[in-house]
């Protein structure tokens, strides 16, 4: 079925209310632009209009946008929960395994994200899509997966007012100015969050480590170190890397460089890379590092509803739930490495089957083949033997021995009078003997 042009997306629908409530900050993770990507397209639409660039990037909502988001943006959004209610209903029929077109494999990967809130998906069950055989040729599934998430109950996570005594990690933290992430009276809410992060951590088993030593002065580089980490949380092989910082404002001035670097404006390292001023916003936020999560990090940051200290539950919620799933990742990896062996043993057994199969019958055309001759060979014999007659008497005892001899060379050719020769003897194939075999 084609798409309708003037259809928005989910995605779309969400960033022209975003525009329409005036672009509120914190709603997007600092550095993901994909909001503004989304926005672009609606300003092609006539839907919101767009001016500056950068820090100076403003966008508002037009009378078209307005129309459209109160007229047709539930019924797209209802649309689309619909079509992906009936995916769920389609895999649940199937067992929990759909295989479908692969010329529509954009589609049912916006249908996959659609499910996941529908009131239909399975607890502890959420759908995803999975490749089989070649990239280019194979198949497209849409199966169940587990959804840890369901199954896990966030725990309450207590942060201090006041701390008397800081976890080692958090004193190391402290000690390391030029790597706080926030503006100096911020840094106090920062260490005790961290605190609670750390104490937490073990309380439930985990390791937690002060993460790194901070670069040397001489390292300059803009790359971000992983000494900006502030704690490492630790669950066997998985390893959680937990950095606090300051929501930065907009609006900040162009960095002068040439003052920077030649001392004239001394700011600490953590905002060397900025290309423009940090505008602090006495606004705090945890940002997660580790497996299973994506590569700008997972973000827990104040807003006007919850503070990040009421959202520090949520963000232990998100370490077990990645370990889980990092887990089971490993398990199903491990089970379809002993599928692909087990598929492999078993075309190999039956490469070896093909390979007797094959040589037993060369075996038989050739015994064939040489029956052919050693009839060929007694006729002959036969004949010589007739001719024998012609010989003069004083040679005869000589034929006669020449022909018992051939005879007896020919009788070792016949596999009918030597019985044992008519049953192969397969060699032992070697690798390259299956490889046509294999293929």
């Amino acid at each position: 079925m084609a798409k309708n042009p003037d259809q928005l997306t989910k995605k779309q629908i969400e960033v022209l209310s975003w525009v329409r409530d005036g672009c509120p900050a914190g709603e997007y993770p600092e550095g993901n632009y994909e909001h503004r990507i989304s926005a672009r397209a609606l300003e092609r639409r006539g839907l919101v209009s767009i001016s500056g660039q950068g820090p100076s990037w403003k966008a508002k909502i037009t009378k078209a946008g307005r129309a459209r988001l109160e007229k047709s943006g539930l019924e797209e959004i209802h649309r689309a929960e619909s079509e992906a209610e009936q995916l769920i209903q389609q895999v649940l029929a199937a067992g929990g395994e759909l295989q479908v077109s692969r010329n529509e494999e954009s589609r049912y990967t916006k249908l996959v994200s659609q499910s996941f809130t529908s009131p239909l998906r399975p607890h502890g069950k959420k759908l995803a899509t999975k490749r089989r055989g070649d990239w280019f040729n194979g198949d497209l599934f849409v199966v169940f997966v587990p959804h840890f998430r369901d199954e896990i109950l966030p725990k309450p996570v207590l942060v201090p007012k006041r701390v008397a005594k800081y976890h080692p990690a958090v004193k190391a933290y402290l000690e390391r100015k030029d790597w706080h992430y926030a503006s100096a009276n911020l840094v106090p809410r920062a260490a005790r969050v961290l605190h609670a992060l750390a104490i937490e951590a073990e309380r439930r088993g985990y390791e937690v480590r002060d993460f790194v030593q901070p670069p040397s002065p001489a390292d300059r580089s803009y790359r971000d170190p992983k000494s900006s980490l502030h704690l490492g949380i630790v669950s066997g092989e998985h390893v959680f890397g937990v950095r606090v910082k300051e929501v930065p404002g907009t609006g900040g001035a162009k960095v002068d460089y040439a003052a920077r670097f030649y001392g004239k404006q001394r700011v600490p390292r953590w905002q060397e890379p900025r290309l423009t001023e940090f505008v602090p916003t006495g606004r705090l936020e945890v940002e997660i590092s580790g497996p299973g999560i994506s590569y700008d990090g997972e973000h827990f940051r104040d807003a006007r509803s919850k503070t990040v200290e009421g959202k520090l539950p949520q963000l232990f919620v998100r370490i077990e739930e990645c370990i889980l799933e990092a887990e089971w990742r490993q398990e199903q990896a491990a089970l379809e490495a002993a599928e692909r062996q087990r598929l492999h043993e078993l075309a190999v057994a039956r490469a070896r089957q093909e390979y007797e199969r094959d040589a037993r019958w060369e075996h038989f055309k050739q015994l064939a083949e040489g029956q052919t001759d050693v009839v060929r060979l007694r006729r002959f014999l036969s004949d010589a033997q007739g001719a024998m007659t012609h010989l003069p008497l004083e040679r005869r005892d000589e034929a006669r021995f020449f022909f018992d001899e051939v005879k007896a060379r020919i009788d070792e050719l016949d596999p009918l009078t030597n019985v044992e020769r008519l049953l192969p003897l397969v060699s032992e194939p070697t690798s390259s003997d299956l490889e046509k075999y294999l293929q």
